[in-house]
């Protein structure tokens, strides 16, 4: 039996998520005083054709602007809200189980997981309830055998050469490097037979190069996140690829209540990663 070490770089995988539209495009029959309306937003999200609305992608303030209009009629209002809680609410992918994940990926009867490692930083810069939210999912996922490795953001003044604009921001650091030292560190402790690599982010070849010269048996397998491509780079270096598609991670939810070993539940789902209701 092969041993596996997965490495996900959560960055990576939440911004994936975070750019899924939802789904292809999705029709709806309306009003003509809705679908007025809805044409004086001026949204390029949305269009109107033989009495049916197109809708390619609903941002939730768009959403807000059609429920909050008075001139659509309250029967369209819920059919429009329906229409995005089942195909563009999509923030509930967040709430996913890392270690219900990789078992997609894993052939049961060779390989065993021995260690998931969640590399991500907390922007403590941000709004207390978005820190929270963060923090609350990397405790749940210690809950689950899921082993954080947290870097930080470093404070960084940002120039627009247009205008001249000075604006201070923020940038994620180590998180990278911390892959990189994970893998090659472990890879030297002959911690794994195989690896798996989830990340586009072609800045941790060199390591999985020196992984390769540290011990050229051991096997690579780079797990690219939702709707983007896989590294050109990292597949070359790969014993194989594979991709996570939007199904995986439906399918590998964490439960609304996070419970702990006395029984206790000590994590409850933000309220906005709600899955929709069939």
């Amino acid at each position: 039996m092969k041993s596996v070490v997965c490495f996900i770089d959560g960055f990576n995988l939440y911004h994936a998520i975070n750019n899924i539209n939802g789904a292809a495009e999705k029709e709806v029959a309306l009003s003509k005083n809705t679908i007025s309306c809805i044409n004086l937003l001026q949204t390029d999200q949305i269009s109107y054709s033989n009495g049916r609305l197109k809708v390619s992608s609903l941002k939730k303030e768009v959403l807000n602007k059609i429920l909050t209009s008075p001139q659509v009629l309250n029967d369209d209002k819920k059919k429009i809200r329906d229409l995005y809680e089942k195909s563009f609410n999509l923030n509930y992918l967040k709430w996913v189980d890392l270690v219900k994940l990789m078992d997609y990926f894993i052939d049961n009867k060779k390989q065993k997981i021995e260690a998931i490692y969640y590399f991500s930083a907390y922007a403590e810069w941000r709004n207390k309830q978005s820190v929270k939210k963060h923090k609350d999912y990397v405790s749940a996922l210690v809950q689950n055998g899921v082993i954080p490795v947290m870097g930080r953001f470093k404070e960084k003044h940002r120039y627009c050469p247009k205008c001249k604009y000075v604006w201070k921001g923020h940038e994620e650091k180590e998180t990278d490097v911390n892959i990189a030292l994970h893998v090659a560190k472990l890879a030297f402790y002959k911690q794994y037979d195989e690896a798996f690599i989830v990340t586009q982010d072609s800045d941790i070849a060199p390591a999985l190069k020196m992984v390769k010269q540290i011990n050229p048996l051991i096997e690579i397998k780079v797990i690219t996140p939702p709707n983007i491509n896989t590294s050109r780079e990292l597949a070359r270096i790969a014993n194989r690829t594979a991709t996570i598609n939007i199904e995986h991670i439906k399918n590998s939810l964490l439960p609304e209540k996070i419970i702990n070993k006395k029984g206790e539940a000590i994590i409850t789902r933000p309220s906005d990663y709600c899955p929709p209701k069939h």
